[in-house]
């Protein structure tokens, strides 16, 4: 017996480029026919029943995709199951993997459980409790009442014993949607530019969102159909367990448009764009957690955040999200509320802090971080007790003791306590690119006898403050 729910999943590596990476999702696609989601940049699922039986066996498919992504990735993994999330697994291996076909139970029973809250698809802080009781494996999991984990930790406990029993509670085979579930948009003139074609979509996407909320109902998967005017037609399926909030859905358009305009050879305008929606799930059927959760005044921060963005600018509300390197005042960038989805906590507080396999920096200053960065360094100097100039040798070493900053107003501040300096050197060897810096914490008098810890940067022989720790 052939499951009619049997998928392939591909898993590639996220350094690989955004266009490369869109082009390929768009070629899969276009092979594969309908019913692929491309949730991810680095990530594609589709049904295998009709293309495993055109190219001869799921083995023969796996090896077919595997080969095509390689011309873009180093590590690609495609895994074949009968589930979505066993062929995940299975592609998370970063091989070919085919589990055979009423196998899933079997392929994942020796899997450790912290895969879960590594895929994303349970809260780490459950699945670390699970752990502690002492469930290690999935297989373990399975074995345990479902009545019990409901009880314990309710919609989220179902939902993992279904994953580790191998079962299919992700709707993947798609039914045609009620008219009331449909949305055309036709466009008087083609157009070229996905800019224009967002702006178009954009209206009739939020009323489309609003009447299934008013229903309190979220839509967790639909599929956006895109002709020109010489009948070219892409049709892309969106799969988002969570439900898509209008900003969602209308980011996932641009993508598709982005992928398709730039990766394909489209002779014409885009004439219309058709929105589908085939499943929904209840907006209340999610059990709140006591804590780590939203609460009603985070809803009403994420729509007053919507509301200001779309009313003066999308740079209006911007959140801080980590980077990373060495400079302390770059360590986080701010994007545009606009760019993120709010709704996904586990995402919001990835952008937060570092993933747990991201090392210390070398050269980085020690804890704290200073708390406000500068737009525009202010140009100063480092005087020694005898009013002469302070540098920094080739050795990095401080050539006096800094008793005195002379600020750019031409006040000059006592110098309290100070550490470092910090050396700095990226790129030596790109002479375009090359970057040599050294930095320096210090603690000045201020008014009132007050203290000002600050962070100094040498740079082309100048010292600038860069950041305050107020």
């Amino acid at each position: 017996m052939y499951p009619s729910t049997r998928r392939c999943t591909v898993l590639f590596d996220t350094s690989v480029a955004l266009d490369a990476a869109q082009e390929m999702l768009a070629d899969v696609s276009n092979l594969f026919a309908g019913g692929c989601l491309p949730d991810e940049t680095n990530w594609i699922s589709f049904p295998v029943r009709g293309p495993s039986r055109r190219l001869g066996g799921d083995n023969k498919l796996a090896t077919n995709v595997h080969h095509r992504f390689r011309s873009v990735a180093s590590k690609v993994g495609v895994g074949v199951a009968d589930t979505a999330f066993a062929s995940f697994v299975a592609a998370y291996n970063k091989t070919i993997t085919v589990v055979p076909a009423l196998g899933d139970s079997a392929f994942l029973a020796p899997v450790p459980l912290r895969v879960l809250s590594e895929l994303l698809v349970a809260p780490s802080d459950l699945i670390d409790t699970l752990v502690h009781l002492g469930y290690k494996t999935l297989g373990s999991l399975a074995l345990v009442d479902h009545v019990l984990l409901r009880d314990r930790f309710g919609t989220d406990g179902v939902r993992i014993w279904h994953l580790c029993n191998g079962n299919e509670i992700s709707l993947t085979n798609f039914s045609e949607p009620h008219e009331e579930l449909i949305r055309e948009v036709a466009f008087e003139e083609p157009l070229k530019l996905a800019e224009q074609i967002v702006f178009g979509v954009r209206a009739v996407v939020d009323e489309l969102i609003s009447n299934l909320s008013r229903d309190s109902r979220l839509c967790t998967q639909f599929t956006l159909t895109l002709e020109t005017d010489h009948a070219e037609e892409c049709e892309r399926v969106w799969n988002f367990a969570s439900g898509f909030t209008a900003r969602a859905m209308v980011e996932r358009a641009r993508w598709q448009l982005e992928e398709w305009l730039h990766a394909t050879n489209v002779t014409a305008g885009v004439v219309l764009a058709r929105f589908r929606v085939h499943a929904t799930r209840p907006s209340n059927s999610e059990q709140l957690s006591l804590w780590g959760d939203h609460s009603g005044t985070d809803t009403d921060a994420m729509r007053l955040a919507g509301k200001l963005s779309a009313t003066l600018g999308a740079e209006a509300v911007c959140l801080a999200q980590w980077c990373g390197g060495r400079d302390a005042t770059a360590i986080f960038a701010m994007v545009p509320a606009l760019d993120v989805e709010l709704t996904d906590i586990e995402h919001t507080s990835r952008m937060q802090k570092p993933a747990r396999h991201e090392g210390p920096w070398s050269g980085l200053l020690p804890s704290p971080l200073p708390a406000v960065a500068l737009v525009c360094p202010e140009r100063t100097s480092l005087l020694d007790r005898s009013g002469k100039a302070v540098g920094v040798t080739r050795r990095c070493e401080l050539t006096a003791i800094p008793q005195w900053v002379l600020r750019a107003d031409g006040a000059r501040q006592e110098i309290l306590t100070w550490a470092g300096p910090w050396p700095i050197e990226e790129r030596w060897w790109d002479s375009d690119r090359a970057l040599r810096i050294v930095q320096m914490q210090i603690v000045i008098a201020g008014r009132m006898n007050s203290e000002q810890p600050m962070l100094l940067r040498l740079q082309n022989g100048n010292w600038l403050i860069v950041a305050s720790y107020e």
